[in-house]
């Protein structure tokens, strides 16, 4: 998104913008494309101090389907499902929000988190959500009952991205210090 409020679509093959979409607001702080490329997420700065966030979901022609609040103090990570039914936004109020993609309905809020989370990352699978941030633990969630099922402890540093395993049975973190375990 630039910061005339256009979003550009840019085709790698001609490395020219494919399809600009005009109307975006201008303060975006993140962008995260579904898997399937139909559907853009985008996070908004909020317009005065303590206001909440906002998330707006749009398709691929930029036609906005639904906007949602996401919390205080600004998005800190977000990822789509790897079908694109749900999206995930972590925010600095400590809280992680899981809505459904298609029509914005809150799915989960998971605000037991002690603190911020910067990065998120569904499985290949899509049956796993993993959280992590300043405390240097990840948290693993089964998303079929979005009950926590297993905490990694005893990093050495705030983690600041992970990524699972095209299998799923790994995972990759960037610590802040920039190593990766």
């Amino acid at each position: 998104v630039t910061n005339t409020g256009v979003l550009e679509w840019w085709d790698l093959k001609t490395a020219r913008v494919s399809r600009p979409v005009a109307g975006i607001p201008a303060a975006v702080r993140g962008v995260v494309l579904s898997p399937d490329g139909k559907s853009l997420a985008t996070a908004h700065v909020p317009r005065k101090e303590d206001s909440l966030n906002t998330v707006r979901v749009r398709d691929a022609s930029g036609r906005e389907r639904f906007a949602v609040p996401s919390g205080i103090g600004g998005i800190s990570a977000m990822c789509f499902s790897p079908d694109g039914s749900a999206l995930v936004a972590g925010s600095y109020d400590d809280d992680l929000r899981v809505w459904n993609a298609r029509n914005g309905e809150l799915v989960k809020l998971i605000d037991e988190l002690p603190v911020s989370m910067f990065a998120v990352a569904f499985s290949p699978d899509g049956k796993h959500l993993a959280a992590a941030g300043v405390d240097r633990t990840v948290y693993l969630w089964e998303t079929t009952s979005w009950k926590l099922a297993r905490k990694l402890t005893g990093q050495p540093e705030m983690i600041s991205a992970l990524a699972f395993s095209p299998d799923g049975k790994q995972l990759a973190l960037q610590t802040q210090d920039g190593g990766a375990f």
